[in-house]
């Protein structure tokens, strides 16, 4: 084989060699994007659900929140904050957070970085800890751990967070039918009806309750529809309260109890006044709406068998 045959060789086979790597660099940053893009596709956080947390034990202070999410059907709380020493030269310390399933079943322990203080002055270090989820999940135990002269870790102080059913405050008013609270004054209702949220057994249910109200409408008719949605905007699914009529023009109404529907996957519903015509079809007079979840910002890529 004369030279320049050879070199033309060494040279192909090197363009492959880049060639092959750039692809390789390519297919991996695909798979990196659509984890990515699958992770914030699924990551919700509950709405008004953050906790303060603060433990104060002699030398160690945590002082941060949790903040509940819901990541495909499992329940995920984030410990964010500022763990400090003060005085504490020589010390050394670490978060601690329990999980517990229904009836304080504990399902795991997960423990944070060990931090040491240099010194007596104040010393921070962030806290941000994610490391569970699971669809039995409903209350956590917060603690502060420190290292004991024998090398073994001991609580010294703690917080317990339950997740806790949300309420939300719904109201529709329309001339002559009305949703809302029971008391009724100057064709309207003074209160607001009620929308719980509440997470159990790996399921999201929204439970409406309050009063619907017929004023001067006689032989008129009525009901609630609810619209069940995902994080997406898509429509999981219909259910409808009873139909409640008036005898006459004068005041009626009727309480409201409902939760037809139970489903991970809910983030909003959709409450509408229904009215019923004289073709004998429903119609939408008035509607309010209510949101348990909305699209995380602190939404993680988490990959396996490597680092980024």
């Amino acid at each position: 084989m004369s030279i320049s045959n050879r070199v033309a060789d060494q040279s192909f086979v090197h363009s492959m060699t880049q060639f092959v790597w750039l692809s390789v660099m390519v297919m991996a940053m695909c798979v990196l994007c659509l984890v990515w893009t699958q992770q914030q596709a699924h990551s919700q956080t509950i709405d008004d659900s953050a906790v303060n947390v603060k433990i104060k034990e002699n030398k160690f202070i945590f002082d941060g929140h949790v903040l509940w999410s819901i990541d495909d059907g499992e329940v995920r709380p984030r410990l964010s904050g500022e763990l400090d020493l003060k005085d504490a030269g020589g010390l050394c310390g670490r978060m601690r957070m329990d999980f517990y399933a229904e009836g304080h079943v504990l399902l795991l322990s997960k423990y944070g970085g060990e931090v040491c203080a240099k010194g007596d002055s104040r010393q921070s270090w962030s806290v941000s800890l994610d490391p569970y989820d699971s669809n039995k999940l409903n209350e956590i135990k917060v603690s502060i751990e420190k290292k004991t002269a024998s090398k073994d870790w001991t609580i010294i102080g703690s917080e317990t967070v339950k997740l806790k059913p949300i309420h939300h405050k719904v109201k529709i008013t329309e001339d002559g039918f009305d949703f809302g609270g029971k008391s009724f004054a100057l064709g309207a209702p003074t209160g607001s009806g009620d929308v719980t949220w509440s997470w159990s057994g790996g399921k999201i249910t929204p439970r409406v309750t309050g009063t619907m109200h017929i004023n001067n409408a006689a032989s008129a008719c009525a009901r609630l529809q609810i619209k069940y949605f995902s994080l997406d905007g898509d429509l999981l699914e219909t259910k409808v309260g009873g139909k409640f009529c008036a005898s006459d023009n004068s005041h009626w109404y009727k309480n409201v109890d409902l939760s037809k529907y139970s489903d991970w996957k809910i983030a909003s519903i959709q409450i509408n006044l229904q009215t019923l015509g004289s073709d004998n079809s429903w119609r939408t007079v008035g509607k309010s709406s209510s949101r348990y979840t909305h699209v995380s910002s602190n939404s993680s890529v988490r990959l396996t068998g490597g680092r980024l």
